[in-house]
């Protein structure tokens, strides 16, 4: 929804498909779950977690486990 405060501008209101409508409630869910996942392992999480893997599948990047907040972050941000 898109609400014009100047003069003479159009108000857009484009409904949304069922499809739109599927998706956006997949990705609240999506989040949902991820926010919950987070909270119930968070206490039996180490303080120092693999924050990178490279080709032989050793971890070569670690970094403290508050790194999964930015996850978090980066994908409501999606």
């Amino acid at each position: 929804m898109f609400r014009s405060y100047k003069k003479g501008r159009p108000v857009l209101k484009i409904p949304r498909s069922r499809l739109e409508v599927i998706l956006e409630v997949l990705a609240i869910l999506g989040i949902l779950f991820h926010v919950l996942l987070l909270v119930y392992y968070w206490p039996a999480l180490p303080e120092t977690i693999p924050t990178h893997f490279g080709f032989s599948g050793e971890a070569d990047s670690w970094g403290g486990k508050s790194s999964l907040i930015l996850l978090l972050v980066v994908n409501i941000g999606m």
